[in-house]
């Protein structure tokens, strides 16, 4: 058993694609991140010191790895040897001084990678959110709150960002509002995110990292002086049929299973559950 890094996304994605794809919707994360920096699409998003890597043993794959500082390490595995291929990996980062902030992946290895950490090096890890994975083929026929769609535009970047700010703030993942703007204008460059206009624009949803036949729905954020009307739904709804129109044949994202609200909302327009991820922070 080894572990073998390479040097760049594209050589990544060569030696594991397969094996990631085979659930490519429940992988959407780490497979978006890959596509996103071989296509370029998010050239200034990550710093240089990116890390790639695999577990594998008589060239059978056990753990796929990667991290873009400074965020958690995403991690996927799966093998009936997949304990001792955590506890090699983790050798592997504390014997060449790889820090990592924390993980991110399916629940059961995401746990037991954390469980290990800590015993490794002392370190206590934290729960920072209980997530869960859907999945979207078809889009079910739910009535859509009065209003419309429309594509955001630099017009509207002021709002955008105030709201991109308030949704670091809901999702424990604060921005600053200098970062919160810069995020809003690049998404709205890249024709990425969406509004639902009701006389005024009352709700929000964005896409992004694209797949080989999915792409993920995210941003999702509606002020609370106009939520419980529907208009969530409306334009989650809406994006995600779009998106079918086009090429992709799913859609996909991640909710915080503490918000039931949400994860109503989802179902109710035709996501299914796929996998339970969790996101541990280390210190």
């Amino acid at each position: 058993m080894q572990v073998i890094r390479y040097h760049s996304a594209k050589e990544l994605l060569s030696k594991a694609g397969f094996f990631l794809e085979k659930n490519e919707a429940a992988n959407n994360l780490i497979l978006g991140i890959l596509y996103s920096l071989i296509n370029k699409s998010s050239p200034n998003q990550y710093n240089s010191d990116l890390f790639f890597a695999v577990v594998e043993e008589d060239e059978q794959l056990l753990i796929v790895m990667l991290m873009t500082p400074p965020y958690n390490l995403v991690i996927y595995g799966e093998g009936e040897k997949i304990d001792e291929a955590i506890k090699l990996s983790i050798s592997y980062l504390l014997t060449n001084n790889i820090a990592i902030p924390g993980v991110i992946g399916q629940f059961q290895i995401a746990t037991n990678f954390a469980k290990v950490w800590e015993q490794r090096t002392g370190c206590s890890s934290t729960i920072k959110m209980k997530q869960r994975i859907y999945k979207l083929e078809k889009v079910k026929g739910v009535k859509l709150s009065p209003g419309k769609i429309r594509t955001a535009d630099i017009n509207d970047i002021e709002f955008v960002s105030d709201w991109v700010y308030r949704f670091s703030e809901d999702i424990l993942e604060k921005m600053t509002h200098e970062d919160a703007y810069e995020f809003a204008k690049k998404t709205i460059n890249k024709s990425s995110i969406y509004l639902w206009q009701d006389r005024e624009t009352v709700s929000i949803a964005a896409y992004s990292r694209p797949t080989k036949n999915g792409i993920s729905v995210n941003l999702v954020y509606t002020p609370p002086k106009f939520r419980n009307k529907g208009y969530a739904t409306s334009c989650v709804a809406s994006l995600s049929q779009l998106l079918l129109e086009r090429r992709y044949k799913f859609c996909t994202l991640y909710t915080d299973l503490l918000n039931t609200t949400s994860n109503n909302i989802y179902i109710k327009i035709g996501y299914k559950p796929i996998a339970d991820s969790i996101v541990y922070s280390f210190k």
